[in-house]
């Protein structure tokens, strides 16, 4: 299947290049045929690892973690100062082009001393289906350990193969008005 996929691309570059036949319907029915190859490919591997995919989480304006999809099972842990108005932003997302959410992630908080070591009891929440989680609970200045324990599912990937699409959409435009 990759191999096809790459005769696809390689197809699709060369008809590009031809100067004498522009056929624009032609390069951009190979092009569809290429997205369409690769979506069932895709589907069909249900292991994104091969997919090359990175996911983000960000802690605040300062802290941004970056994990390869097939971490996706394993925790990811940082450490955050809360800010001075008493709340801390995290963020999971996939790293791309445009702002693609990965929700329903859990998440620990756990406020640490100065040497590292836990104090009180952590705090639990999941960010939701928008990728983004306000926590209001935390203490001002105060140091946390961030755990996300990601669960990337198929519809995430989904929603970030979705996401090209108004990318694709207006170059395709352009290319027919060339």
């Amino acid at each position: 299947m990759i191999a096809a996929t790459s005769q696809n691309i390689g197809l699709l570059v060369l008809a590009a290049m031809d100067s004498k036949t522009r056929d624009v319907e032609s390069v951009l029915g190979d092009f569809r045929q290429c997205l369409n190859t690769y979506d069932a490919w895709a589907e069909s591997f249900f292991s994104f690892s091969a997919l090359d995919v990175e996911q983000v989480f960000k802690v605040g304006d300062e802290v941004a973690l970056v994990a390869p999809i097939d971490r996706s099972i394993l925790p990811s842990t940082t450490v955050a100062a809360c800010k001075q108005d008493g709340t801390l932003t995290l963020v999971h997302m996939f790293q791309s082009a445009r702002f693609v959410p990965i929700g329903n992630t859990p998440v620990m908080l756990q406020r640490i001393d100065p040497d590292g070591g836990p104090l009180g009891e952590p705090i639990y929440k999941t960010i939701g289906p928008s990728g983004i989680l306000e926590i209001t609970e935390c203490d001002r200045n105060q140091k946390y350990r961030v755990s996300f324990y990601p669960n990337v599912s198929k519809e995430h990937f989904k929603a970030l193969y979705a996401s090209y699409q108004s990318v694709i959409a207006p170059l395709e435009d352009w290319l027919r008005r060339e």
